[in-house]
């Protein structure tokens, strides 16, 4: 038997490397849905938005379904744009709190050149970073949801699948 084939049926589909393909619902309407993200996270993503355009739209009925996505999108948006903000100023307060510790002890600054433990990633030799490194922040280390639709083509959150 070959390897990869089921006896009596076809050999398994190659996994899609653009990533995982989902079937999500958001306000009453089907959606393929596909990213880097695993399938529970981009389902949570689509309970998440469905949730927020249906509390909106208790609020203000009058709007159209197109409104109504637009306006989560605005708001969410919002959202996003304030944790950034407030992430930054955090992180701002612990970096000048670490240098204000550091220097209490007396402590030199711990720089690791790129390749060493610490170092910069990806970076050529002289390039350093100091410690404690500042990750980037995202959903599961950068895997998100790439496209709406069918096709995998551009963002279109406001089309239906067929």
């Amino acid at each position: 038997m070959d390897a990869g084939k089921r006896p009596g049926g076809p050999a398994p589909a190659a996994p899609d490397p653009r990533g995982n393909r989902v079937s999500v619902e958001i306000y009453g309407e089907q959606y393929t849905v596909r990213g880097d993200a695993d399938e529970a996270y981009m389902h949570d993503l689509a309970r998440r938005l469905d949730q927020r355009m249906r509390e909106l739209a208790a609020r203000r009925p009058q709007l159209s379904t197109n409104q109504l996505a637009v306006l989560t999108a605005l708001n969410t948006l919002d959202e996003l744009v304030r944790l950034e903000s407030q992430y930054h100023r955090v992180l701002a307060l612990f970096e000048r709190e670490w240098e204000r510790r550091r220097h209490e002890v007396g402590a030199p600054p711990q720089v690791a050149a790129a390749g060493e433990p610490g170092g910069a990633r990806g970076g050529s030799a002289g390039v350093a970073s100091v410690w404690p490194p500042v990750r980037d922040a995202g959903p599961r280390d950068g895997a998100g949801v790439r496209s709406w639709g069918t096709d995998g083509g551009a963002v279109r959150g406001s089309q239906p699948a067929r």
